[in-house]
């Protein structure tokens, strides 16, 4: 009896489980996608070298987060292209004593981006610009 109670009740502890799996969650419109290629990106402001930056850290986060893989541009499924518009720099912290020495800075970014399929057509709707704050510390 104890034998059977306790069957039963593991079987009911773990029937909650039946419909969870584990691996990438991906949007139902980009559930044929597996591999996309990041070009650099544009870059429409003054500060050098950005484009390349801003690329490589849209690439470590595909790769960290492991539900694309990154290709090159004609093996994978959909390209990923992005326009750096403007890069907005103010202060947060100055030195104390001077307050006109900055010590780190806040800064905005603003993104156009797309997901384009294999054959050109845009796979993700939404081209918008975006803004995501991102910190940067510097010495004055």
């Amino acid at each position: 009896m104890k034998v059977l109670f306790a069957a039963a009740l593991g079987s009911f502890c773990l029937s909650g489980c039946l419909g969870y799996h584990i691996g990438p969650a991906k949007p139902y419109y980009l559930r044929d996608v597996h591999t996309i290629a990041v070009p650099t990106f544009k870059n429409h402001t003054l500060i050098p070298r950005m484009e390349v930056l801003v690329t490589g850290t849209v690439i470590k986060q595909f790769q960290q987060d492991g539900t694309f893989q990154i290709a090159s541009d004609g093996n994978a499924d959909a390209t990923l292209k992005g326009e750096i518009i403007h890069i907005d720099r103010s202060p947060a912290r100055s030195l104390r004593g001077n307050v006109l020495a900055t010590t780190e800075f806040n800064l905005a970014m603003h993104l156009k981006y797309s997901l384009l399929g294999r054959d050109g057509k845009r796979r993700w709707p939404r081209v918008k610009p975006s803004e995501r704050p991102a910190f940067s510390s510097a010495r004055t």
